[in-house]
């Protein structure tokens, strides 16, 4: 429900559908479906004022860092390019949540 409702209102969800949709396809790695599953809870419980949807969004997307962390501390170093589109997502998820950055 949270993918349906971050592709029918976010402004750019039209541009990033196509790429989103193959990012999270079974080929890579199940941490990007992880990631846009963060984002699209993050962004809709934010807009909705949902509490529960936020948090979830924001344990998520916790779990994303530590995995992309460890993975990038990693010594073999051959799966990092699969991380591309993760860093997308992520980029994403960071952009679509301005009160990330705000200091209360």
């Amino acid at each position: 429900m949270s993918a349906s409702y971050f592709f029918g209102t976010f402004n750019w969800a039209p541009f990033w559908r196509p790429l989103l949709l193959s990012a999270t396809n079974d080929d890579l790695p199940g941490l990007n479906k992880v990631c846009f599953k963060a984002l699209s809870c993050g962004y809709m419980g934010l807009r909705l004022g949902d509490d529960a949807l936020q948090a979830k969004g924001r344990h998520l997307y916790g779990q994303v860092l530590g995995e992309t962390q460890s993975l990038l501390s990693h010594p073999a170093k051959h799966q990092l390019a699969k991380l591309g589109f993760t860093m997308i997502l992520m980029g994403m998820y960071e952009v679509s949540r301005p009160d990330v950055y705000r200091r209360h």
